[in-house]
């Protein structure tokens, strides 16, 4: 069973405890250019187990994606590495709808569909 993070509880802890979480957001670069928590660092998932290093282990770890299944296989990857981390329920989607003013929009050209 992995852990998980409501939307609730991470809009809390961006609020009053900052430093304490590292935000990983595992869906592609132009899904994350479109739509984001600004203080969220860009790991899509297929590059995660060459970046693991990156994670900062001190903080909670949070991994991010559009609706929770990506980053639940992000939070199982890590905890087979060893890591403990936490998938945000609902993804993208949950936080936006809750949350709506604590996220970037931004309007991407996609070309050739690729993104």
């Amino acid at each position: 069973m992995i852990s998980s993070i409501s939307p609730k509880e991470l809009k809390k802890l961006i609020d009053t405890a900052p430093d304490t979480i590292d935000l990983i957001d595992v869906r592609g670069t132009g899904e994350f250019k479109e739509l984001r928590i600004p203080t969220a660092r860009n790991i899509p998932l297929h590059i995660l187990p060459m970046r693991m290093n990156e994670l900062d282990k001190s903080k909670k770890i949070i991994f991010i994606c559009r609706s929770g299944g990506r980053s639940a296989q992000a939070t199982m990857f890590a905890e087979r590495e060893g890591i403990h981390g936490y998938n945000l329920d609902g993804g993208m989607n949950e936080f936006e709808n809750e949350f709506p003013e604590h996220v970037v929009r931004e309007e991407v050209k996609k070309l050739f569909g690729l993104f």
